[in-house]
């Protein structure tokens, strides 16, 4: 093989591997794209999610509120339930403003 020999395949094979480079920069392009819009998607349906879960904790607590005894007594429990973690939260964002206090003080 003589020197231009090895310099045309040399630069066949440059331009091949360019083109190939530049494919697959565009697909990168467009599944960035699509992956964004993915994750959008996503975001959009966790929030969906949530909302609905939402709705319907509300629903079973007015219909077992509404309903026979057994229904009433779940209700009861689960509206009780839910005080008892706000009284939990209430307690422990009061003892960190208390502890924040004492910081404050002892920096002085």
């Amino acid at each position: 093989m003589t020197g231009k020999e090895a310099i045309e395949l040399f630069s066949s094979q440059v331009e091949r591997l360019t083109g190939e480079h530049k494919k697959v920069v565009a697909q990168r392009n467009a599944l960035s794209r699509e992956c964004g819009k993915l994750r959008e998607e996503n975001r959009a349906l966790l929030e969906k999610v949530k909302s609905l879960e939402s709705a319907l904790t509300l629903a079973q607590m007015s219909a077992g509120l509404s309903g026979n005894k057994a229904n009433r007594d779940k209700a009861r429990k689960r509206v009780s339930s839910m005080l008892r973690e706000v009284s939990h939260c209430i307690s422990l964002v009061e003892n960190m403003r208390r502890a924040e206090q004492e910081r404050a003080k002892q920096q002085e």
